[in-house]
Parts: structure tokens; C-alpha cells; sequence
């Protein structure tokens, strides 16, 4: 039930932006507050500041959304249906636990450190909200996850890894690690000067290491890399 639930709240997320005026509107509003949250803080910001920086009136950003929160909590999933989308998409090409462990991991780290106060926003204001377990947003995170953890199932038909741990735990694991090493570099003041790519393989390795799920290297491994490196849209490293 609850995986049907998650499916339903990512269909509905999936209409935003929607086609025509309203879904292009809501679009306005949507991005508008993102640039306003980002520069003054979601407290530093009023609902009359962002239907002035959208130019409509204020009654009609309550119709999009009743409430500052209800505002970032579309921001989040807009922004994790962009993910999702762009991930599931590079996992199809290709085949290998390793290349699509290492694209789950290079995009989630990326956006962690382009967008470090976005992803704090979404930290603060929703993760950490005592509602946040039963909400929509926590399903849309669920299925943001799905690919991840369908990988890892795949890979472990016995139910468990070699270390014991099952597809959840793994999922659990991978993005707990991630979010812990992205945030401490961003906290450290070393967002920008991060080697991402180099990052996300190194991650990579080290979680099917600890799984028990390390395969062996390819004969063309240099290969592959410069076709993740393409997919992932990120220069090759000379």
C-alpha cells in the first residue's frame, strides 16, 4: 500500500510544471521563491515578497500554495522529480551495479554541492519537521530512492549482501554516507573545489567493497568511465 502511495504522490508530482497558463504560473511562483529562499531565508521572505518577484498578486500565489512551507515542500519535490527523471534515464544505458552506484552518486552529491542552501532549506524546513514521516514529500523522497535500492536487489537475489545487510540498509548506507561527506564539504568551506566525479567513484567503490558487491575490473574499464563521464555531462579527466 505504501509503495502505491508513493507512486500515486510522484504521478501527481510529476504535473508540476503542468501545461498551460496555471502550470506555467506555478512554475513562476515555484522558481521566484526558490531565488528568495536562497537570498534571505525562507523567515526573511513573505508571501507578498514572492508574488512581487512573480508580479501577480498576492491572493494568487495562495492559490497555488497555502503556505510558506507548502511552498518549499514543492520546491523539494520539483526539484527531486528533475533528479529522479535525469537519473533513471542515464541508469537505462547502462548495465554494470558500479556504473549505476557511481551515477546515483556523482547526481546526488552534485546537487548537494551546487546548491547547498537549497538542499539545507530542505534539511531545515522539512526533513527535521515532526510531520515529515507521514507527509507527501517523505513518498516522493521514497521513490527518489526507488532506483537505488532496485539496483541493489538486483544484485542481491538472496534477499541480503554477502555482508548481511538488506537492499534497504544498503540504500540507507549510501545516501547516509553521501550526505555526510557532501555536507562536510560544504561546511568546510570545499564545495567548489571537490573533484565530484573522482568523489562518487571513490564512494562507489568503498559502499561495494563494504557490501561484499565489488566486481571485478573490466578489461575496459578507461572506457567506461569516459561513458559515464559523458553521461553524467562532465569533462573527462586527463
Amino acid at each position: 500500500m505504501a509503495k502505491a502511495r508513493g507512486q500515486k504522490v510522484l504521478a501527481s508530482r510529476q504535473q508540476i510544471p503542468g501545461k498551460g497558463k496555471r502550470g506555467d504560473r506555478k512554475d513562476e511562483i515555484l522558481e521566484a521563491a526558490r531565488r528568495l529562499f536562497v537570498a534571505k531565508g525562507s523567515d526573511g521572505t513573505t508571501m507578498a515578497d514572492i508574488a512581487a518577484e512573480t508580479g501577480i498578486a498576492e491572493g494568487t500565489v495562495y492559490l497555488y500554495f497555502k503556505s510558506k512551507r507548502d511552498l518549499v515542500a514543492g520546491i523539494a519535490s520539483y526539484w527531486t522529480r528533475q533528479m529522479l527523471d535525469r537519473t533513471v534515464e542515464q541508469l537505462s544505458a547502462v548495465d554494470r551495479l558500479t556504473d549505476k552506484l557511481t551515477i546515483i552518486v556523482q547526481n546526488h552529491l552534485t546537487f548537494m554541492l551546487q546548491h547547498p542552501d537549497l538542499y539545507f532549506l530542505f534539511f531545515k524546513e522539512i526533513r527535521t519537521s515532526p510531520d515529515y514521516a507521514t507527509s507527501d514529500l517523505h513518498e516522493v523522497n521514497r521513490a527518489y530512492t526507488e532506483p537505488l535500492k532496485k539496483c541493489l536487489a538486483a544484485a542481491t537475489p538472496s534477499g541480503r549482501s554477502p555482508a548481511g545487510l538488506t537492499p534497504s540498509q544498503m540504500r540507507d548506507l549510501v545516501y547516509g554516507g553521501v550526505e555526510h561527506t557532501g555536507w562536510a564539504r560544504i561546511v568546510r568551506g570545499k564545495a567548489a573545489e571537490t573533484d565530484v566525479p573522482a568523489l562518487a567513484r571513490a564512494l562507489t567503490m568503498t559502499f561495494l567493497a563494504a557490501f561484499g558487491l565489488d566486481e571485478t575490473a573490466p578489461a575496459d574499464l578507461e572506457a567506461r568511465v569516459r561513458r559515464l563521464e559523458r553521461l553524467l555531462g562532465v569533462e573527462a579527466n586527463e
